[in-house]
Formats: C-alpha cells, structure tokens, sequence
C-alpha cells in the first residue's frame, strides 16, 4: 500500500516539528546566504523585548526520553573553578569582567523569567571601532537573556548556558521552543536553562539587520540560475549597503566579541564556571571560550563540532560533498518501485528520478505554492536545492522530502517551499529572522580568507563539477565574504591545546552530519585540551535531539563532568 500524499497544511507542519534548532544554519555554508538585497529595514525592539517563538520550528518531542542524571552525583554547585593551564594565544583572563551586575529577572510567557545582559560594545577585548550614534551613548548593547528555572531546585546545581548555532541563531527562540523536549526537560531538574541572543541576532540592540525577505532569493548560477553580470553586481552591491549601513555592528561580532559576552553572562548568572551545551556554531563559540577562559570552565558538551572558520575555503566543499553524500543515502532509501512501492516517488524513478524531473522543470521556470491562487509564492530552482539540504539535517525529514517531491511533480511546490522557508527563518507572518545577515557578519569575522569575486565563482564552478545533486547551488558557495569590509579576526588561528589538568570537553560528532562533518569533531577533540570524542553513527545534524543516547552522556557528563569515564565513546543508531 502506498504511503498517501498529505495535504499541503499537514505536511508543512510536520517540517516544522521535525527540523528544530538543529536547521539554525549551515553554520559557512555560503551559498545558502548569498541572496539578493531583499530590503533595508531594520527595526529595533522595545528596551529588554524578547523575541516571539517562531511557530513554525516547534520542538522535536518525538525523542524518547533520556534517563535522568546521575541523583547520586555530587551536587557541585556550579561554583567549583576547574584548574587549568592557559593557552598561548589570546590574553587570559585572571579576574572576573568588569561592571558585570546580576541579572535582573522578571516573569515572562510560558513560565519563563526574562532579563537583559549589558555587554561592552567591545566585548572588553579591545576592538578598534567607534559605535558613535549606533547605540545611542556608544557603549554598550543589550542582549536578550532567558532562563527556565531548575524543576528540583532543593537539588539545584546551576545554570546550563544554551547555544543553538547558526551563526545568528536566536538563543531566545531556541530555548523557548526546545525546552520542553524531553532531553531538556530531563536537564532542567537540576539546572536552569538560559539562553541568549548573541550580539547582532534576533531581540539584540543593535541587531544587524540588512533585508526583509529572502522569499525566491537563493541564487544558482548556470542553466535556469541568474546570469553572472547581473548575480555580480546585486551581491556587491547588497555587500556595500549592509556592510556600510551597519559599519560599527559588524566590526563587533566575531566569535571573539561572543565568547566574551558568554562570560560576562556567566558571571552575571553567579556562576564561577560555565556549564554550557552548544550546537552547531555553539561549537565554535563553545571552543573558544575554552581556548581563551580554560579557568572558568565547569563542563562544555559541544553537539556537532564547527573548525569551518579556520580554513573557510576548504571548510565550504567539505560541507557540500556532504550534503552531497547525504542526499545521495536518501536517494538509494527511496528507490524506483518494483513490486512494492516504499516511497511517494517510487512510481517516477523514485526520489532521485523525481528530484532530476522537478530541477529541470524549475530550469524552465517556477511552480506555484499553496496551488498559486492563495499566496502568490513561487517555488524557485534555488530553493528546490535549499529545501533538498534542509532535509538533510533530519534523518525523520527524509520521508516529508520524498513527499514534497512527489507533490511538485504534479505541480505543487508548497511542500518543498515549506522545507526551505524552516531553514530561511521565515515565521508564520512571512517575515523572517535577520539569521542569515549575522551568518555573513560573523563567519567573515572569523574567516582569514577573502577570496576576491572572480576567483570564488572559479572555485564554485569547480566545487559544481564533482557533486552530483548540490552543484548549481554550490555555483555561490564562496561568495558571502567577497568585499565584505570587516577587520580581520582578533584571533583567526585556534590557541594550540594547552598542557595541564583542565577539565574535560565532550565533543559530539554524527557520521552522517551534512552540515559539521564528522572529520571536524574528531578535529576538535584531538585540539581541545582533554577533548573526549563521542562518536554517534546516524544520519542528521548533531546528536542531542536525535538520539537517547547522545543525551543521556551529555546529561550525565553535564550533571558531573568528572563522569567522562562512565560514558560511551560510541551511540548507535
């Protein structure tokens, strides 16, 4: 019996449950964010505003439920400073940052409490810019911070600081739709929860804003792709409006100026050390707060580690070629029928046939969305590939792929529009989050490599030329830093591993991530001082969320870092 085609309402929403932080971003994946200048507005929240959720990516509650921390574990308080030998490198710190208040909380939605975290504008490392009228008295910025307070709070250990990734990810967002998965629910006995958004993202003042909508703006170059001249000067041009309109911003964010202002929360939380669980780019910043404050450290789990800044170029075709070898394990679970039909496109050669006969009809022009009378929205060849890699990300998406692939075969594009509009951070009322503006900002502070237009167009075409399903995307993989007039990073080489009796570091690496891949997480754990390798064998982006496993040890080790000898090195599916 063949699986039925569901509606086009249906199957929206389950993308949205499906596809949770984990579709942040593509942390450097540049092609994903080299649209066209959708707009110049850029509205700033009222003082201390917190984000609304965005609906549309609710938690993955599907996960069975991790069993609970260790109750004989030590209670440690959060407050116990691990010993640790500095790294050369950046200065480290020996006293606690300045001017940092306690946090003032108030109750806020959904049983929350609310604050707002002052930072320095430069992190208090040093930045050579002036804010001027940017932030009113050039000084500071004012970061939204959230917390979900400890369930058992006679057992209470601390704060357990989140960070979904992205770069540009709402920590806000994030943690307001996560925390009731059951992983998190399992944390939050003993922990609060707390999140925040990072300089420049989401309910941040300034927030880098620089378009409005990325609807029908994901460029390919090529055959049905935008001719080169005209892709040329829209990207320069947008690269000159952002990047002047907000020219003291994005000075200041880079991961440097980040890992600051996760210290300066840290301290502002009354915690001695930092107890933290990072994804995704929360890798990169997890990592360098460990290289730069090794003393203040308590337990960092990393979920899906990020080395992409450190070779930017090489960075971006690893990620490609695995999103490549992803869709190409998707494609062989679907495979044409014979005598029994597993898949939606079973009967039209199944999910690779179907995938070849949507591009080349989209190389003709677009389909319609929501059956092209309600919306108005087309379905573009640029986001047939985004919503393809968006379900990458979710080994459980594969199947609302293979769907919406079947849809547009008969002329409907919605469920694949659905697909890519989860990872652009377009909400319910069609707006979006600024996630991939902060995207560019950020990884083109931390890149050292700015590849001149005409040579990333060569590297594109090249990169396009080994992948069999991603390649008119990858035709702008190295595009987003051409001209971006941002300083070089405070520190673009990682500190060497340092020698000494530091705490332990859980890195997390899935041998099937298309957008960290695996290589990069045992990258990380060799670098890391007492970097400790958990390697989970499955499909999709990070572990936490997907896997019971992965969650228990990142729980146990989080709950008593000295644990890392009680936990697996391995997570089967």
């Amino acid at each position: 019996m063949s699986p039925p085609v569901r509606r086009s309402s249906d199957l929206r929403s389950r993308a949205a449950s499906t596809l949770l932080g984990a579709l942040a971003a593509l942390i450097s994946m540049s092609g994903l964010s080299a649209c066209r200048d959708g707009g110049d507005d850029r509205p700033d929240g009222p003082d201390g505003t917190i984000v609304s959720v965005d609906a549309s990516r609710p938690a993955r509650t599907g996960t069975a439920d991790p069993s609970a921390p260790d109750p004989s574990a030590p209670d440690r308080g959060g407050t116990g400073t691990a010993p640790s030998t500095a790294p050369d490198g950046p200065p480290t710190p020996t006293t606690e940052p300045e001017g940092v208040a306690p946090l003032d909380w108030r109750p806020c939605d959904g049983g929350f409490e609310c604050a707002t975290l002052v930072v320095p504008w430069d992190g208090g490392i040093g930045a050579a810019t002036d804010p001027g009228a940017a932030t009113g008295d050039g000084t500071m910025m004012r970061l939204p911070v959230v917390r979900l307070a400890a369930t058992d709070a006679s057992r209470r250990i601390g704060s357990v600081v989140l960070n979904p990734g992205g770069p540009g990810g709402s920590g806000v967002a994030f943690l307001r739709a996560a925390a009731g998965a059951p992983a998190l629910s399992s944390l939050n006995t003993r922990f609060d929860l707390v999140s925040f958004d990072p300089r420049g993202v989401g309910g941040a003042q300034p927030a880098l804003r620089c378009r409005d909508s990325l609807d029908d703006g994901i460029d390919v170059l090529g055959e049905g792709g935008t001719p080169l001249d005209t892709y040329r000067d829209e990207l320069l041009s947008f690269h000159r409006s952002c990047a002047a309109d907000n020219a003291a911003l994005v000075a200041v964010l880079g991961t440097d100026y980040v890992a600051a202002d996760l210290d300066r929360l840290r301290a502002a939380l009354g915690d001695e050390a930092l107890t933290y669980l990072g994804f995704s780019y929360g890798t990169r910043l997890g990592a360098r707060y460990a290289e730069r404050y090794p003393e203040r450290m308590r337990a960092l789990a990393l979920d899906g580690a990020d080395v992409s800044a450190e070779r930017y170029l090489d960075s971006i075709a690893a990620q490609y070629r695995s999103f490549d070898a992803a869709f190409e394990r998707f494609a062989a679970s679907c495979p044409p029928s014979t005598s029994t039909r597993t898949c939606a496109t079973g009967d039209d050669g199944g999910a690779a046939g179907a995938f070849r006969s949507v591009e080349a009809a989209l190389r003709e022009g677009s389909l319609p969305v929501d059956g092209g009378g309600r919306s108005g929205r087309q379905l573009t060849l640029g986001e047939l590939y985004l919503g393809a890699a968006a379900a990458m990300y979710d080994r459980s998406a594969w199947t609302l792929l293979d769907e919406a692939l079947d849809a547009a075969l008969a002329g409907d594009g919605t469920n694949l529009q659905a697909l890519a509009d989860n990872l652009l951070d377009r909400r319910p009322d069609g707006s979006y989050g600024n996630l991939f503006d902060v995207n560019i900002a950020v990884n083109c502070a931390d890149a050292p490599e700015r590849p001149g237009f005409d040579e990333a167009v060569r590297r594109g075409e090249d990169l396009a030329a080994e992948l069999r399903w991603f390649g008119p995307l990858a035709t702008t993989g190295y595009v987003d830093c051409v001209q971006w007039p941002t300083p070089q990073p405070v520190d673009p080489e990682p500190a060497p591993a340092p020698v000494g009796s530091g705490p332990t570091v859980l890195v997390v690496g899935s041998t099937g991530d298309p957008a960290t891949p695996y290589a990069w997480a045992e990258e990380l754990a060799e670098r890391l001082p007492n970097g400790r390798l958990l390697s989970r064998i499955g499909e999709g982006h990070t572990g936490y969320f997907a896997s019971t496993c992965v969650a228990t040890a990142i729980n146990t080790y989080l709950t008593d870092p000295a644990a890392p000898d009680r936990l697996p090195a391995i997570c089967e599916p």
